[in-house]
């Protein structure tokens, strides 16, 4: 590599936790989809602020059929 050779841009980092219009785009599911999965427990958010984000990890595990979120029951 040459001194003048520019450098590779860095990609930009992988979001831990997503909103809920990303999630939709994400998963190609429906915002009233989404937000009948969080009501029945079976999708698990976090808030921040009044923010509700949804945990990339917890698309992908619910996405690939993973375990049922604990529901306290």
């Amino acid at each position: 590599m040459s001194i003048f050779a520019k450098p590779r841009p860095t990609p930009p980092p992988t979001p831990l936790a997503v909103s809920l219009e990303d999630a939709c785009v994400m998963t190609a599911l429906s915002i009233y989809t989404i937000r009948k999965e969080i009501k029945a427990g079976r999708l698990k958010t976090t808030r921040v602020g009044r923010r509700v984000l949804v945990p990339v990890r917890e698309l992908e595990r619910f996405v690939n059929g993973g375990p049922q979120a604990d529901t306290g029951s």
